[in-house]
């Protein structure tokens, strides 16, 4: 399964979760039965007839049998109806999938589909991270694969990896949200490492009174280091601009930039100074 380095990003509405987000250093993963979709976490379980690897799997997931013992119970298995045997590996698969939790990233801070879904229609946030800052949170989260059908799981023979593909894999419907997961074993709150979260987007719908109020929680809750970015809807197109919020903060160095941009009108290149905190 394909890990991600370097940014990913996590729309938010603006809530008393958001604020447990900071004040706390945790992000919330979900069960997986508590999900909106319900094509989501399903699977086609194919049937494996190969009694080495039933022996083998019942070894695996049973207590100490003996050989006999492990040999009989494939035995048993084989003989039952394949219909029964799927939906026993079925609920099996569900069950296992409930013991975890699932937290969702993105590569697309500018997703305008994603504002409106996942970012409480233009009018939440959306967090920058850095897994690179905290590989012990981000060393779960793995990449989304998109496709027509069910995944074709054989439980039996790859039991190991037949959650993480279950979990990874979602209809071609929603591709569009470059999607990337953390996988946890315990549902809730999950520490993560404050330095991983680099800035903070505000929705082009976010009041200016309630930007200033979220910066003002954000930094007393110690993410002094995080950049504070304001999303504004294009004059002339579909899409979004994205400029830096300047907070007044003396003890914060900052670190000026320049980046070069063409003039629309004339499609002359200018300087455009910024700074960003250290």
């Amino acid at each position: 399964m394909e890990k991600i380095s370097g940014i990913v990003y996590k729309y938010h509405t603006i809530n008393s979760h958001l604020e447990n987000l900071f004040k706390n250093k945790t992000i919330w993963h979900s069960p997986a039965d508590s999900f909106n979709d319900p094509f989501e976490f399903k699977a086609k379980i194919i049937e494996n007839t190969n009694p080495e690897e039933i022996r083998k799997w019942f070894e695996s997931t049973s207590l100490n049998y003996d050989e006999e013992t492990l040999s009989k119970l494939a035995d048993a298995w084989l003989q039952k109806d394949s219909k029964e045997n799927a939906a026993w590996l079925t609920k099996t698969c569900q069950d296992v999938l409930k013991k975890g939790s699932v937290s969702c990233f993105s590569l697309r801070h500018d997703n305008l589909l994603m504002w409106a879904h996942y970012g409480d229609h233009h009018k939440g946030v959306c967090l920058e991270f850095n897994v690179e800052y905290d590989p012990t949170f981000f060393k779960d989260i793995l990449k989304v694969n998109y496709q027509e059908e069910y995944p074709k799981i054989d439980y039996i023979a790859k039991h190991k990896d037949a959650i993480t593909e279950i979990i990874t894999t979602k209809s071609t419907h929603w591709q569009y949200e470059e999607e990337y997961r953390s996988c946890k074993k315990n549902h809730g709150a999950i520490p993560f490492n404050p330095e991983a979260l680099r800035a903070v987007i505000f929705g082009c719908r976010v009041d200016k009174s309630i930007i200033k109020k979220n910066i003002q929680i954000i930094e007393s809750a110690g993410f002094s280091h995080v950049n504070f970015v304001e999303a504004n809807s294009k004059n002339d197109s579909y899409g979004l601009d994205f400029n830096y919020i300047e907070v007044n903060n003396s003890d914060q160095e900052e670190i000026p930039g320049i980046v070069i941009v063409k003039n629309k009108s004339d499609g002359k290149e200018m300087p455009i100074k910024f700074k960003i905190k250290k």
